[in-house]
């Protein structure tokens, strides 16, 4: 029977690829397996323990929830953000028909996922990350702000900077 002890996965377990790691010669006995951090981007899974037991004849098992017992795998969801705006004149009305590029730190161009109503953007599925938002053609009869140019910050916590009402 093994005693309980902390087997930190820097010491003990080998990494076989990305995000695989293999815990060798183990002796018989209940181990707890806990996931204490989940990658950049990822959340945790909502169970983050689990008990191996490695039997006399060295077969080991896992059980508890969210672990995959087919492909012996634990889940990290993908954090996403959703970022909203409305395009507004001086007066603060809603307008249409202005056209507006969101790219990521990489320069890649986020499409719109929404617009739903006048003037509203609707950008989702974001990648915690920086991402810069151009005005890029005002609608028909303005001309594009001064500084047609924001930030935009999705962290693991919460969606993307709001600037809130463009104009």
């Amino acid at each position: 029977t093994a005693t309980q002890q902390e087997i930190p996965v820097s010491e003990n377990a080998e990494t076989t690829g990305i995000g695989i790691f293999t815990y060798e010669n183990l002796l018989p006995g209940t181990y707890t397996l806990t996931e204490t951090a989940a990658p950049a981007g990822y959340a945790l899974p909502a169970n983050t323990t689990w008990t191996v037991t490695v039997s006399e004849t060295g077969e080991v098992t896992v059980t508890g929830e969210d672990f995959n017992t087919e492909n012996n795998t634990i889940t990290n969801t993908r954090i996403e953000g959703t970022f909203s705006f409305t395009k507004v004149d001086q007066d603060g009305v809603a307008l249409e028909g202005a056209t507006f590029a969101l790219v990521d730190a990489n320069q890649q161009m986020i499409t719109a996922t929404a617009n739903t109503a006048a003037g509203v953007f609707t950008y989702e599925n974001l990648l915690p990350g920086t991402y810069t938002l151009t005005e890029t053609a005002a609608p028909e009869g303005y001309v594009l702000p001064e500084n047609a140019q924001w930030t935009v910050v999705v962290d693991a916590g919460h969606g993307g900077s709001d600037p809130g009402k463009v104009g």
